[in-house]
């Protein structure tokens, strides 16, 4: 694991973008994502955890059923 893990630390430490990212989100974790995405008119943060589970299977949530 050690080996694997020194490519991208070598990497980065050469410049490369890529690698820079790689190991800064190991080592702080990936910034957190503000979503300003609404449903049905409503913020994603309003709703109900069974409309977010329906939204992950892949169903269309009709205006109505809200």
């Amino acid at each position: 694991m050690r080996r694997i893990a020194e490519k991208p630390a070598e990497c980065a430490m050469n410049g490369e973008g890529w690698a820079i990212c790689q190991v800064a989100d190991r080592l702080d974790g990936r910034p957190a994502q503000e979503s300003n995405v609404s449903i049905q008119h409503r913020p994603v943060t309003e709703l109900t955890n069974e409309e977010l589970m329906a939204i992950a299977a892949g169903k269309h949530l009709d205006e109505d059923a809200a």
